[in-house]
């Protein structure tokens, strides 16, 4: 292949990804956005608090998602297809035994989470009562992270395009409906959240029998498979918690600034994932296209997919940037009509411009890692960002409040990038090298 083909068939894959990842922040932003124009700001806080709790909880299972791409892939890559129907199906079943310890440990555990993030009595309530409506659509969820990893691997990306435009419909209409309609406030947003994930779920299940009709939960293989799932996930588990644990604490820590800022900081993390969701689509078809080509054990195939994927995250972040830039008024007018919440988006969006460019490494490298099978390398390197740089750089930056933990973020992003870098770029130098 030339390296013209490389980069057609990387954006192939990634095109639709971009789309179907740039819907999923829609779910938060129309919340955010229904939610910021009623009176009380606690609503838009409440969401901020339960979205970035249930964003540890299911994102925490994230490696289901992850770990089927990188297996699938892989066993796809070498011609194993018995193999990659087998770790879906362990990813399956491992999702809803997941799915069923959240039902059962949500009801007592997550009143005292959310107290620990210090917001206001009435923040904290209307928080619990979200978290438990959407914590009812975990199965559906999780299912539809390893879903989706399937259909990553096989390098089909617009089926997850049309489950993904089918349910943030839906998900815009519920709201509609139970927010300004029926007035549920924060509980209507987790309402129809909920719903629209059921809706994907099915759509995903029809999709992928369609494409796979000899499939069965039920068929048992003389191989077990649960080693080196357990081990990918266990490593992807960590780095994912880590990454949670630290946009966690970034909201609990606006939270104790008060609530306008905690809504500023909010309006702000939802256009920071509106850009990762993005970047992640080329990071997704570079898991794709990496993994296939480490079954087939072909590390030039990896460089060229490494430089083009690079190459092209690069002006997608700057175009997000150039776009909030240009934008920003009407922008930061859509998400909130409150005065003082408005202006502080505007004390602290410079932030936000700058920092896609410079996660760009991050997101790349983290979809090289996941195709290579690189687990271990992405637990060190976010376990390295998380704690001898996020949060040694809060506690240094204290005196700056807001400023300061948006810088933490910041230099959390770069971490990421350079550390897996190290840790992951010497084995594919050596790879070459032996070719």
């Amino acid at each position: 292949m030339t390296e013209n083909s490389y980069r057609l068939r990387l954006w192939t894959i990634a095109w639709p990804l971009i789309l179907t990842n740039l819907t999923q922040p829609l779910l938060g932003i129309v919340d955010t956005a229904l939610l910021g124009h009623l009176p009380d700001a606690r609503y838009i806080g409440a969401t901020a608090l339960g979205g970035s709790l249930l964003a540890l909880v299911f994102w925490g299972f994230g490696f289901l998602r992850m770990g089927t791409t990188s297996l699938v892939a892989r066993a796809y890559g070498a011609g194993e297809i018995r193999l990659a129907d087998h770790y879906t199906r362990l990813s399956l079943h491992l999702a809803a035994m997941i799915a069923l310890a959240l039902w059962l440990v949500a009801p007592w555990s997550l009143g005292p989470a959310i107290g620990l993030m210090g917001s206001s009595a009435e923040v904290a309530e209307s928080a619990r009562s979200y978290s438990l409506i959407r914590l009812a659509a975990a199965p559906a969820t999780l299912c539809n992270y390893v879903l989706l990893g399937w259909f990553i691997a096989r390098q089909d990306s617009r089926r997850p395009l049309v489950v993904a435009l089918t349910t943030q419909l839906l998900n815009l209409l519920l709201d509609i409906l139970f927010i300004l309609v029926l007035d549920l406030k924060s509980d209507g947003a987790a309402l129809a959240s909920a719903i629209s994930e059921y809706l994907g779920l099915f759509l995903f299940a029809w999709f992928f029998i369609r494409k796979n009709p000899g499939f069965s939960l039920f068929i048992r293989e003389n191989r077990s498979g649960y080693g080196e799932l357990f081990q990918i996930n266990r490593d992807l588990m960590v780095r994912t918690c880590c990454l949670l644990a630290s946009f966690l604490f970034f909201t609990s820590q606006g939270a104790q600034q008060g609530d306008v800022v905690l809504a500023a900081n909010a309006i702000l993390i939802q256009w920071v994932h509106l850009v990762s969701y993005g970047l992640d689509g080329l990071a997704h078809a570079t898991e794709a296209l990496t993994g296939e080509a480490h079954g087939e054990n072909k590390p030039h195939r990896q460089r060229q997919i490494l430089h083009w994927a690079s190459i092209d995250s690069l002006w997608v972040a700057g175009v997000f940037s150039a776009l909030l830039w240009l934008g920003k008024d009407t922008i930061i007018a859509l998400f909130t009509g409150i005065a003082p919440v408005q202006a502080a988006v505007h004390d602290y969006v410079v932030w936000v411009l700058i920092l896609p460019p410079l996660s760009v490494a991050a997101y790349v490298l983290d979809g090289f890692a996941i195709g290579t099978g690189a687990s271990r390398a992405m637990r060190n390197s976010m376990l390295v960002s998380c704690f001898l740089v996020f949060l040694p750089t809060w506690w240094l930056t204290l005196d700056y409040a807001n400023h300061g933990l948006w810088l933490a973020l910041t230099l959390f992003n770069v971490a990421r990038g350079c550390s897996l870098g190290a840790l992951t770029l010497p084995a594919l130098r050596h790879q070459l090298r032996q070719n």
